[in-house]
């Protein structure tokens, strides 16, 4: 049996001390095995989904996907189900109060659009989506840091143009 653990933020890239934390890829109280994607990291050069290194359960995610993470910091607490209702006594034990992420963004209600013109930033697999759905940066508002495009963006405007074709029209 595991004993609770912290997943803590790998370094992503060579020199890279921080990642956007863009999205978790199992949910709290789910089990998983080694080598399953638990989250996906992005650094200006890459995005990085990283794999469990013990078979255990998410216990609880301590940052939200659209976070900016620090090389280093937890990100999570790991265990068995048994230690599923300890999990506020766990992280105490470990140092680890509520976990307050800090976000470089305005909040996802107020998604900045870029001038007529202006560059507009979006993650490599955000943009890796995009031209696979034969869109453009300018066709999505970016709800990252900074009004970045990051990957639930491009998944909600591909889901909306779909639906728009269901329907007869954009």
């Amino acid at each position: 049996m595991i004993m609770a653990t912290l997943l803590r933020v790998p370094e992503v890239a060579t020199g890279s001390t921080s990642a956007l934390l863009t999205e978790w890829l199992v949910a709290e109280n789910a089990r998983f095995a080694v080598g399953d994607p638990l989250v996906v990291l992005e650094t200006d050069k890459a995005a990085v989904e990283v794999e469990a290194e013990v078979d255990a359960v998410l216990l609880r995610a301590l940052v939200p996907g659209g976070t900016n993470v620090e090389a280093g910091s937890p990100i999570a607490l790991l265990g068995s189900e048994a230690e599923a209702g300890d999990v506020d006594k766990l992280l105490a034990e470990l140092g680890v109060g509520a976990a307050k992420p800090t976000k470089d963004a305005e909040p996802e209600s107020a998604p900045a659009k870029p001038a007529q013109g202006a560059r507009i930033f979006a993650s490599p697999l955000a943009r890796k989506l995009l031209k696979e759905a034969g869109m453009t940066p300018d066709q999505v508002t970016g709800t990252g840091p900074g009004g970045r495009i990051v990957r639930r963006d491009v998944d909600k405007a591909i889901e909306a143009k779909s639906a728009g074709l269901k329907s007869g029209g954009l």
